[in-house]
């Protein structure tokens, strides 16, 4: 991931397609196949992690463009970028509920899909792009949706 935001603004999706390999590794080690449930869920990981990534890297903006570091922020912007953020967030939900179809999961999963969503909003709700709001945003929302993903997916699996 550091080293590229050497030679590419798309840093942010390295970085999620580094953290979205390990659900799709987990499916393969599980089932010893590959299927395209967990593709999706990949899908929606690397939107996920770009998504704040994109957000998290904002207070990096003068400091990477002072140096050449090269980012999403860099190139587009900070207002752009957030709103970058926004739709990858957007397609993190769609991804979800993809996974939640491909994976046949039942009705409790998408009962905590609103819950997943809402921390997602939260997450953009953060008026000022300051170290305590982004931090704010950047680990309590993504830790809240992570947890309720993995209940919401193995409550599912239990009671099936």
């Amino acid at each position: 991931y550091s080293v590229t935001k050497r030679f590419t603004s798309a840093t942010h999706f390295f970085l999620g397609l580094a953290l979205a390999i390990a659900p799709l590794g987990a499916w393969i080690a599980q089932t010893g196949r590959i299927d395209f449930a967990p593709i999706v869920l990949a899908a929606g990981v690397v939107c996920w992690v770009a998504g704040f990534d994109l957000i998290y890297a904002t207070q990096d903006y003068d400091f990477d463009r002072g140096e050449g570091i090269r980012s999403l922020v860099v190139k587009l912007g900070i207002a752009r970028s957030l709103r970058l953020a926004q739709l990858l967030h957007l397609l993190t939900f769609v991804a979800l509920i993809g996974f939640g179809l491909t994976a046949k999961l039942g009705t409790l999963y998408y009962w905590s899909m609103p819950f997943v969503a809402a921390a997602l909003l939260y997450e953009h709700k953060t008026e000022k792009l300051d170290l305590t709001g982004i931090n704010r945003a950047f680990f309590q929302s993504n830790a809240f949706v992570s947890a309720v993903f993995l209940t919401a997916v193995c409550l599912d699996r239990l009671i099936r």
